[in-house]
């Protein structure tokens, strides 16, 4: 009677080191091919922010943008990190199972693995950007302490909002390829009506309540209350993007298991 449930957890545990394998060498290959031929390599993952960093500041040249009395380096690196990751997850995730083609068609494999792999990627650059802006925050006086560890829940919420809308996209968008193509363009939009560059403070009173249910605004909005002003986040600016994360899985994980099935069908 034992010996069943022993083959079953033997089973089982094959079968997750299996997917465990296959998820460590697809990004292990994806992680080289992104810096293969590139001079820089991770240092692209600074490069990046940088630029976007100079044109806002030459912006703020004509503009006069206000920044919460932040210095603008810190005002606008700690709101455009967590942006550049969601931002680099989601083209990634939406291509994922298309830039896969060969191996769904050839294989049977979880397709699951597909989209968390590219929304995993963009942590490493993220990463590197973390360090740039603790270098950021010591170098402009900005206090270290306690209200650094909500970047542990926030990291968490900012990783479960792009796994969750890019398993949207990607289930979409590998039917319908227009979705793909028009990400990237969609994208830069909200880089400009998220408070990126400027603070909320600059909305017209009357749209706000209209704005900050993007769930975007919360979340970098969070980010810059701990990294810049020193602070814990509004909990009530999170409310949005935790709604939002929750109903996206909800909607997400069987939509994208239903027309995982097929994938194969269409590419």
């Amino acid at each position: 009677m034992t010996l069943v449930p022993n083959a079953r957890a033997r089973f089982e545990e094959t079968g997750l080191r299996q997917q465990w394998t296959l998820f460590r060498t697809l990004w292990i290959r994806d992680f080289s091919a992104q810096y293969r031929r590139a001079k820089f390599g991770i240092g692209w993952a600074v490069i990046q922010p940088l630029f976007y960093m100079t044109v806002f500041i030459g912006l703020r040249l004509f503009l006069d943008i206000p920044s919460e009395g932040l210095p603008y380096p810190v005002f606008v690196f700690s709101a455009l990190m967590p942006w550049l990751y969601i931002s680099n997850a989601l083209n990634r995730s939406g291509a994922s199972v298309v830039s896969n083609a060969d191996i769904i068609k050839k294989i049977s494999v979880n397709r699951f693995i597909f989209p968390l792999v590219s929304a995993s990627l963009p942590l490493v650059d993220l990463t590197v950007m973390a360090l740039g802006m603790f270098g950021l925050m010591i170098a402009f006086g900005v206090p270290l302490g306690p209200h650094l560890l909500w970047l542990a829940p926030l990291l968490l919420l900012l990783t479960g909002f792009a796994v969750g809308l890019g398993l949207l996209i990607c289930a979409i968008g590998t039917f319908v390829r227009d979705i793909l193509v028009a990400l990237p363009v969609v994208l830069q939009a909200f880089l400009f009506v998220s408070p990126i560059v400027y603070p909320i403070d600059i909305v017209p009173e009357a749209l706000r309540g209209i704005y900050i249910l993007n769930p975007l605004v919360g979340l970098l909005e969070s980010f810059r209350s701990v990294l810049g002003r020193g602070t814990a986040p509004d909990m009530e600016m999170l409310i949005s993007p935790v709604a939002v994360t929750i109903i996206m899985w909800i909607i997400a994980v069987p939509l994208y298991q239903k027309l995982s099935r097929y994938f194969s069908d269409v590419l």
